[in-house]
Protein backbone atom coordinates (compact mmCIF):
# COMPACT_ATOMS: atom_id res chain seq x y z
CA UNK A 1 0.00 0.00 0.00
CA UNK A 2 1.36 3.41 -0.91
CA UNK A 3 0.19 6.79 0.17
CA UNK A 4 0.54 10.04 -1.69
CA UNK A 5 0.44 13.42 -0.05
CA UNK A 6 0.21 16.74 -1.80
CA UNK A 7 3.06 18.98 -0.75
CA UNK A 8 2.74 22.71 -1.11
CA UNK A 9 6.21 24.30 -0.82
CA UNK A 10 4.63 27.70 -0.24
CA UNK A 11 2.45 26.64 2.70
CA UNK A 12 3.57 28.04 6.03
CA UNK A 13 3.41 25.42 8.76
CA UNK A 14 0.05 24.91 10.41
CA UNK A 15 1.43 25.45 13.91
CA UNK A 16 1.62 29.19 13.27
CA UNK A 17 -1.65 30.47 14.65
CA UNK A 18 -1.26 34.02 13.38
CA UNK A 19 -2.60 35.11 10.03
CA UNK A 20 -0.31 36.47 7.34
CA UNK A 21 -1.07 40.11 6.53
CA UNK A 22 0.03 42.69 3.98
CA UNK A 23 2.27 44.17 6.69
CA UNK A 24 4.18 40.86 6.78
CA UNK A 25 4.68 41.06 3.02
CA UNK A 26 5.86 44.64 3.37
CA UNK A 27 8.41 43.57 5.98
CA UNK A 28 9.62 40.84 3.62
CA UNK A 29 10.25 43.42 0.92
CA UNK A 30 12.45 45.45 3.29
CA UNK A 31 14.47 42.29 4.00
CA UNK A 32 14.80 41.29 0.32
CA UNK A 33 18.26 39.97 -0.65
CA UNK A 34 19.50 40.26 2.95
CA UNK A 35 21.93 37.68 4.37
CA UNK A 36 23.19 36.92 7.90
CA UNK A 37 25.28 39.78 9.21
CA UNK A 38 23.26 42.41 7.38
CA UNK A 39 21.19 44.73 9.53
CA UNK A 40 17.91 43.89 7.82
CA UNK A 41 18.28 40.06 7.86
CA UNK A 42 15.58 38.30 9.88
CA UNK A 43 15.89 34.54 10.42
CA UNK A 44 12.12 34.23 10.85
CA UNK A 45 11.63 35.50 7.30
CA UNK A 46 13.98 32.91 5.78
CA UNK A 47 11.42 30.15 5.22
CA UNK A 48 13.53 27.93 2.96
CA UNK A 49 16.62 28.16 5.19
CA UNK A 50 19.12 29.16 2.51
CA UNK A 51 20.44 32.10 4.56
CA UNK A 52 19.12 34.70 2.13
CA UNK A 53 15.77 36.44 1.92
CA UNK A 54 14.93 35.78 -1.71
CA UNK A 55 11.95 35.56 -4.04
CA UNK A 56 11.07 32.08 -2.75
CA UNK A 57 10.60 33.47 0.76
CA UNK A 58 8.51 36.39 -0.51
CA UNK A 59 6.41 33.97 -2.59
CA UNK A 60 5.77 31.89 0.51
CA UNK A 61 4.37 34.88 2.38
CA UNK A 62 2.38 36.12 -0.62
CA UNK A 63 0.84 32.68 -1.21
CA UNK A 64 -0.42 32.63 2.39
CA UNK A 65 -2.11 36.06 2.37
Amino acid sequence: MTRQMAFNPFKILEEFSTKVTKADLSQMVTCFRAMPGWGNYDTQMDFNGNFEIDIADISTVAANL
